[in-house]
């Protein structure tokens, strides 16, 4: 049986901004645990939406110090590097 978590929201951050966390978990359980294992999933999805909204804001703010073009040649400077650690904190995922 697969139980699977979503959360999602629009922020309004204030001057016509507005960020859009979202947070999606998906694991297997049985019928006897599911509802043990739906509280647990349900309050990691929640402290994991927390720290996407906190990291999408600063982000933003960052992004509104420096300005989007910077932001973007910084980005496309670093692409290969970001894909490296990405490619770094997926080893083991199954």
């Amino acid at each position: 049986m697969e139980l699977k978590l979503l959360k999602s929201m629009t922020i309004n951050t204030g001057n016509y901004q507005s960020i859009r966390p979202a947070i999606g978990v998906r694991i297997e359980t049985t019928e006897e645990n599911f509802m043990e294992n739906y509280e647990k999933l349900s309050d990691m999805v929640e402290r994991m939406f927390q720290l996407e909204v906190a990291t999408l804001y600063a982000e933003q703010k960052h992004l509104d110090k420096i300005g989007i073009n910077k932001y973007v040649n910084d980005t496309f400077k670093n692409s290969n590097e970001l894909m490296d650690e990405i490619q770094e904190l997926t080893k083991g995922i199954k």
